[in-house]
């Protein structure tokens, strides 16, 4: 009875223990697989990136289709010029060993290397050996590491310093047929078929790294591009922000996948854009993103020699990238892709032309002198909206007219016909845009108008823009305060005109450009007596900030005296250009001109600098 009962206790405890023990064992797995499907806890957690990564990881990365030639890049020939090299190098790359034509320096191994043919290493055994000669002493002697000789041969280095010759090998007995000799600078191997190779022993590493910069729309990665299908070689694009994603470990498995794929590839060219978003200087909280750039900086000093390989980046702000990203040896070579000058807008536009029916009323060159401070994005943008402009309209070819209006659209804005304005607002505007317009009139230095108009655009109620007759290399102190005095100039109008309690809010978009400028000549370019020809920090201290903070506030008040003394002066031709322009609404530079004409005021000419009524 006893035996029985303990039987029974025996079979209930296991009914009770082990469905208990399965449902752990399934909740741990359960648990294991939700996280690991959060993308894991780090290298050793229970779920990596490894595991439950992104399907686009097991993709085979491609490279892209639809490359350019430098027929397609206008506008920045400076820069082309120095890619040129780089063409040629992806055409042939034993023809270059490193971008700038550097010698190798003797020093730790990778400074150079040398790679025998497999016909050669091959010839009598099929294992090879790696071997190092990591110590050279010898002036003008290059370090070069030696691969595919055979195992077991024995190879002794005798240093020809006073004849700079590099390198002589006397072989061991197995190797008495072989002969090792110099020659412009190469190494020349006979074979046991009696077959040469010459093998360069001067040669740096490839070219590694090159950096283009300059803001955005100037063509950075059309230039990339059209060094692909200059050289007629594979082009793999990735923006910096691809890299990155919530899995750890994504960002450098993809690094890695991409340089594999490229490898496959070679010669090829590998160009990643904005790569700022990867490559920035490394913060301490910012781990994903540290292994990121780690896994970058490998893969770019793990390139062997002749492997036709050319690393390409784009940044709009390159001051903000790692230093071991940009230093010699990895981005070794940086080009500024500048916005293009008058010739080379007219390049751009010609280029975005030529397959479309133009008018015979369109002036390229005019109109590339129209535009300065546009880049290539912009004039390409400038020439859709033309040509969608003809289309609604049903004309058969783009004419002048519609090249303007998109011109002012991409300076100005776009219209807001619909919007309701009183005509007291409509009144002050007028006014405001009137005493841009004649201060910028009379002032010496100031750029000349474009186009004024009380039209609201965007977010402004009324604009006068200022188009500079020629490109700007560098700007006078003249010319800025020049500035200052055309941003007062809607705020003393108003004053003038409707009294001190009637000025608005229209001009704190005004006021805020003022203020930006006294800053920028005080505190960066030293045009103030007070605080001396000093570049002043960031962060000044609180004695230096108040002495800042004073000389702006005269600066800015020196001008607004300065527009009150000459718009009374000449309030008759304020008068004429507000009726003008609550007429017409829009009046171009030539209509200014005829409006202003019987007032004597100076002449009218033609980057942008708008001052617009909020």
């Amino acid at each position: 009875m006893l035996h029985d009962t303990t039987d029974f206790d025996l079979e209930d405890l296991s009914f009770l223990v082990f469905p208990g023990l399965a449902c752990r064992v399934l909740g741990a797995a359960a648990l294991q697989k939700y996280v690991g499907s959060l993308g894991g806890i780090g290298a050793s957690g229970v779920g990596s990136s490894a595991t439950y990564a992104p399907k686009d990881l097991n993709k085979e990365i491609m490279p892209e289709k639809n490359v350019k030639t430098f027929k397609d890049v206008k506008g920045c020939d400076d820069a082309k010029q120095e890619l040129e090299e780089v063409v040629e190098y992806l055409k042939n790359p034993t023809k270059f060993t490193r971008l700038g034509g550097k010698l190798p320096k003797c020093g730790p191994s990778k400074a150079s290397e040398v790679r025998l043919e497999p016909p050669i290493s091959g010839t009598l055994v099929p294992r090879y050996l790696k071997m190092e000669f990591p110590t050279y002493s010898g002036e003008g002697d290059p370090l070069c590491r030696l691969k595919g000789l055979v195992k077991d041969l024995r190879i002794d280095i005798a240093l020809q310093k006073p004849e700079n010759l590099g390198i002589a090998m006397n072989m061991a007995r197995e190797l008495e047929r072989k002969q090792y000799f110099h020659q412009d600078g190469g190494l020349l191997f006979t074979n046991w078929g009696g077959t040469t190779t010459k093998l360069n022993t001067s040669s740096g590493g490839p070219p590694l790294g090159i950096l283009l910069t300059g803001a955005p729309g100037t063509g950075k990665t059309l230039l990339a591009k059209a060094i692909a299908g200059e050289a007629d070689v594979p082009f793999f694009y990735k923006a910096g922000s691809e890299f990155e994603e919530m899995f750890v470990g994504v960002g450098a498995r993809r690094v890695r996948s991409l340089f594999q794929a490229a490898k496959k590839k070679a010669p090829c060219i590998i160009f990643i854009d904005e790569i700022d978003a990867v490559g920035s200087t490394r913060k301490q909280w910012e781990g994903h993103t540290k292994k990121t750039l780690h896994q970058l900086l490998v893969e770019m000093d793990g390139f062997e020699q002749n492997e036709g390989i050319i690393l390409m980046a784009a940044t709009n702000l390159p001051d903000i990238l790692d230093p071991a990203l940009i230093r010699p040896g990895r981005f070794d070579r940086h080009i500024v892709v500048p916005s293009p000058d008058v010739r080379g807008r007219q390049e751009i536009l010609e280029l975005y032309l030529q397959d479309k029916p133009l008018a015979d009323d369109v002036n390229v060159n005019a109109l590339a002198r129209g535009t300065p401070g546009f880049n290539g994005a912009d004039l390409a943008n400038l020439v859709n909206i033309a040509a969608i402009k003809a289309a609604v309209e049903g004309a058969e070819k783009i004419n002048a007219v519609q090249l303007e209006f998109a011109k002012d659209r991409i300076i100005m804005g776009t219209e807001r016909k619909t919007m309701f304005i009183s005509e007291e607002s409509k009144k002050l505007t007028a006014y405001h845009e009137s005493g841009h317009a004649i201060v910028a009139l009379n002032t010496g230095g100031a750029h000349p108008i474009h186009k004024a108009t009380i039209i609201p655009r965007g977010s402004a109620l009324g604009m006068v823009t200022q188009l500079p007759s020629q490109d700007e290399t560098s700007i006078s102190k003249k010319q800025l305060l020049a500035r200052l005095d055309v941003c007062m100039g809607g705020r003393v109008a108003e004053e003038l005109i409707f009294g001190e309690e009637s000025i608005t809010t229209g001009a704190s978009n005004d006021l805020h450009t003022a203020t930006e400028l006294a800053h920028y000549m005080v505190s960066t370019c030293g045009m103030s007596d007070a605080i001396g020809p000093v570049h002043v920090k960031e962060r000044p201290g609180s004695e230096m900030q108040s002495r800042i903070d004073a000389e702006v506030v005269k600066l800015l008040r020196e001008a607004y005296e300065r527009v009150k003394r000459l718009l009374k002066k000449h309030e008759n031709a304020l008068h004429a250009l507000a009726n003008a322009l609550l007429e017409y609404e829009t009046l171009s530079a030539d209509e200014i001109k005829r409006v202003l004409n019987p007032y004597q005021e100076v002449q009218i000419s033609e980057q942008p600098q708008d001052f617009a009524l909020t």
